[in-house]
């Protein structure tokens, strides 16, 4: 700090230089986020000493976090579903805004289970596609959604026809373990 002032004071760096109560001001502000390390005492000068005991427990304690739990679960194991927890969280971000699943235009309650199953099952063909892929299954249905199915009419023909893939979608369908659309089949009475 001191150094930053005084080549503030030479002309040196950016900016204005920096004026003494700036400087204070500074310092002080430094000093305000480590004053549980710090006894400090600004006047016209600042003052700073080490709290020794504050400074031993922080180093006693950094870089650990205390889990409670009242299962039976030995240590390693509640650790490991302490760091799983972040995953459960994401797939609940995901259910909720990625796989929409609301608003839920559903009363009877077998069809909000339904619906609820759907997003669900939305959510583990998800992570199918991320774990056979390695990418996000946003990436991977981005490149699959430009496969389209045109239908070609004349007076006296009409065809359908799937748009040819181009080598990244095929690498999709191969890593997925799917065969690839060739031709499309329409059964016109299905329904």
């Amino acid at each position: 700090m001191k150094k930053r002032f005084e080549r503030s004071q030479s002309g040196e760096g950016r900016g204005r230089p920096m004026t003494e109560n700036g400087a204070m001001n500074r310092a002080g502000k430094i000093l305000e986020k480590s004053k549980r390390l710090f006894d400090v005492n600004i006047g016209e000068t600042i003052e700073w000493e080490l709290n020794k005991e504050a400074w031993d427990y922080e180093r006693a304690i950094a870089g650990k976090f205390l889990l409670v739990t009242t299962t039976d679960l030995a240590p390693d194991e509640v650790m490991g579903k302490y760091k799983e927890l972040g995953t459960v969280e994401r797939a609940f971000d995901k259910i909720k805004n990625s796989l929409e699943t609301r608003p839920i235009y559903h009363y009877k309650p077998g069809r909000v289970r339904a619906h609820i199953f759907l997003c669900i099952l939305g959510l583990l063909i998800h992570k199918i596609i991320e774990k056979l892929t390695g990418e996000t299954a946003e990436t991977v249905l981005k490149q699959l959604k430009s496969i389209h199915l045109t239908e070609l009419k004349t007076l006296e023909v009409s065809r359908k026809k799937l748009t040819q893939l181009n080598s990244r979608q095929g690498e999709i369908f191969e890593r997925l373990d799917i065969d690839a659309p060739k031709e499309l089949k329409v059964q016109e009475d299905l329904w």
